[in-house]
């Protein structure tokens, strides 16, 4: 991460619809803003690491 960012969450949702929700639910309960990136595919999530 660079910039002026604090968090970063990684979260796996249903829907566009799914995260539209939960984007709106974490910027009202943490009243914050938000910038958000959505990752098409991560070939090599589930690679090990040796």
């Amino acid at each position: 991460m660079a910039g002026d960012m604090s968090y970063l969450l990684k979260v796996r949702v249903a829907s566009p619809l799914a995260l539209e929700e939960l984007i709106g639910e974490i910027r009202t309960v943490a009243r914050v803003s938000t910038r958000t990136t959505v990752v098409l595919s991560t070939p090599w999530e589930s690679r090990s690491t040796w």
